[in-house]
């Protein structure tokens, strides 16, 4: 991973599936985010979105391969 990218926290992450289109976060309501983005390693947390890249507080499936578009949703997104 790029020193220089800033790394976000996604708490309560729920619901991770494969999607076909990503790069997109989307608010759901209050703090609930919707978070479309590429699996950064196969087995990791990190998902990026643009030049964004998020961990998850929860390990992602490890069928999810490195550059798979993924959809998951979570309740709060922090520094």
């Amino acid at each position: 991973m790029d020193g220089n990218i800033s790394l976000y926290f996604l708490l309560g992450c729920r619901d991770i599936e494969r999607c076909q289109v990503g790069d997109e976060i989307r608010t759901l309501s209050g703090y609930r985010h919707e978070i479309r983005g590429v699996v950064v390693r196969q087995g990791g947390r990190e998902i990026k979105v643009g030049p964004f890249v998020f961990e998850c507080d929860l390990p992602l499936p490890k069928d999810l391969l490195t550059g798979e578009t993924v959809r998951l949703e979570c309740e709060r997104i922090g520094t």
